[in-house]
């Protein structure tokens, strides 16, 4: 499932404490969830990525994998 960046700051919005993500027993709110997108996004942007540039990724599936999708230069978030 692939969801819009603007989505996950809405479903943090609207529902911070509900689950968002469920990860080997580690259970993450829409709350939590928005922040790590957040401060991968900051993490990217401090590094000199900009919107509309590209990023390439590999990673397995793991939260950090959801967040850091969340944070590409083409998604509204940056």
């Amino acid at each position: 499932m692939t969801s819009s960046p603007l989505s996950v700051f809405a479903a943090a919005r609207d529902a911070p404490n509900r689950d968002a993500l469920v990860f080997e027993h580690r259970v993450w709110s829409w709350a939590t969830l928005a922040a790590e997108v957040e401060t991968r996004r900051d993490t990217l942007q401090a590094t000199g990525v900009r919107a509309g540039e590209r990023v390439a990724v590999r990673a397995h599936n793991s939260p950090e994998a959801v967040t850091t999708e969340g944070t590409s230069p083409g998604a509204p978030v940056i």
